[in-house]
């Protein structure tokens, strides 16, 4: 019931309480039909194999457009990969498109020509792609924490902070990191999983005072995974910008995309 705690040098205060903020919020993600995404992240690996350790980083710097009716998705950005001890990294560009009328179509990056997917993947690929860029999925699965929440603000700005250790935020914030809301795990997954934890994490959403728009999510988490032989500690910081709300153009995928993939069961 409280109003957000201004930060130093806010000059303009807003009595809104948190329960307030959060509902306006998820009001303007549901009017929202088209967005821009761009997702940065970096991680840090150390994995020990039938005794042998492992260590390796990645970063990942994609952009993303997004529309909801219809439903479409583009993609593009780079991932790079370093072994410790290998001064040269494994770099591979991203690049992606997701349409209800034609499907999934994703680049190969060995080959430089586009691959196209089954059409009955098409679901469970959007699903594990756009998750993270769907805002309003994000918001939705931090209500039954508010009471939780630090609630803040700057001039422009609500902040929402998470800081969630402890068994009660596992399943939650291993939903964020998979991508594989409401889809049905393999064996394989759903081993990787169990024997997955939350060590820590703190999550960060940050609103905008005016539009209600989600901004900025920020979350910093370190988890361990302990699988058949093989365990590894994961530090993940990832941070995902919207921009161009409502204004993203028409997604279609260029003919020559269409004329030249080829099927894959990949």
């Amino acid at each position: 019931g409280d109003s957000a705690t201004p930060t130093d040098g806010t000059t303009k205060k807003s009595d809104l309480t948190l329960e307030k903020v959060y509902t306006k919020a998820m009001e303007r993600q549901e009017s929202l039909q088209s967005v821009k995404a761009n997702m940065e992240m970096e991680q840090e690996m150390a994995m020990t194999i039938d005794g042998e350790e492992v260590q390796m980083t990645s970063s990942t710097n994609v952009e993303m457009s997004i529309t909801t009716k219809p439903m479409a998705l583009f993609l593009d950005g780079t991932m790079s990969m370093t072994m410790a001890g290998d001064e040269a990294s494994f770099d591979m560009p991203l690049n992606m498109y997701l349409t209800e009328a034609d499907g999934f179509y994703m680049n190969d990056a060995m080959s430089g020509g586009w691959l196209r997917l089954p059409d009955e993947m098409y679901e469970d690929l959007l699903a594990q792609v756009g998750a993270s860029a769907d805002a309003q999925e994000q918001l939705q699965q931090m209500e039954p924490f508010l009471k939780d929440l630090e609630f803040s603000q700057t001039d422009g700005d609500y902040i929402l902070t998470l800081n969630a250790k402890g068994e009660k935020y596992n399943e939650m914030l291993l939903e964020q990191v998979t991508g594989t809301l409401g889809q049905q795990l393999g064996e394989e997954e759903q081993a990787i999983m169990d024997g997955t934890k939350i060590e820590d994490a703190k999550y960060i959403i940050t609103i905008d005072k005016e539009t209600f728009d989600m901004t900025k999510i920020v979350m910093d988490l370190v988890m361990t995974i302990d699988v058949e032989g093989v365990s590894a500690k994961v530090n993940t910081l990832s941070t995902m910008t919207y921009s161009n709300f409502n204004s993203v153009d028409t997604i279609t995928i260029p003919q020559e995309v269409l004329d030249t993939a080829i099927d894959t069961d990949y």
